[in-house]
C-alpha cells in the first residue's frame, strides 16, 4: 500500500505556500496507522519549529532596517505562533505608534532604516527564500528520523 502525506506552511503576506510530501510505504492497515500517526504528528512539530526558526529569521532583519529613534519600537518586535493545524505565526511590533512608524511614507528616517519596515523584509525574494528553507529544512529532518 502507498500513501501519500503533505504539509503545507504559509509564511506570512507574501510569502507564498511550499508543500513538502513524503511517501510512506507498509504492509498492513495498523502498520500504516502508526507510521502514519507518527510521521503526522513529527511533521506538525517540526513545521511548528520551522516557522518559529522562520520567523525570527524574518523578524531579526526586520530590525536592521526598523526605524530607530529611542529602541523601543525594535525592542518591541516579538514572534508569534499560533497552535493550529497547519501552524500559522506573526511578527508583533507592539509600540503602539508602531503603524504610524510603518504607513508614513514621508518621514525622514536614518540611512539604511525605512518605512514599510516589516513589509520591505517580507518582500524581500532573498529573506523569504531564507525562511521557507528553514521550514522545508525542518521538515525533512524530520520526515527522515520518523521514515
Amino acid at each position: 500500500m502507498r500513501i501519500s502525506k503533505g504539509f503545507g506552511t504559509d509564511v506570512g503576506a507574501g510569502g507564498g505556500q511550499d508543500l513538502v510530501s513524503c511517501t510512506v510505504v507498509t504492509r498492513g492497515v495498523s502498520a500504516h496507522r502508526k507510521a502514519t500517526k507518527r510521521l503526522k504528528y513529527a511533521m506538525r512539530r517540526a513545521g511548528a519549529k520551522g516557522l518559529r526558526r522562520a520567523l525570527n529569521y524574518l523578524l531579526k532583519e526586520t530590525k536592521k532596517v526598523t526605524p530607530k529613534r529611542t529602541g523601543a519600537l525594535r525592542r518591541s518586535g516579538e514572534v508569534t505562533i499560533d497552535s493550529n493545524d497547519p501552524p500559522s505565526g506573526s511578527i508583533v511590533f507592539g509600540e503602539p505608534y508602531a503603524v504610524y512608524v510603518h504607513e508614513d511614507l514621508d518621514a525622514k528616517h536614518k540611512a539604511g532604516t525605512y518605512a514599510k519596515y516589516l513589509e520591505r523584509t517580507v518582500k524581500n525574494r532573498r529573506h523569504m527564500a531564507v525562511a521557507r528553507k528553514m521550514i522545508r529544512d525542518d521538515i525533512a529532518i524530520a520526515q527522515a528520523k520518523v521514515l
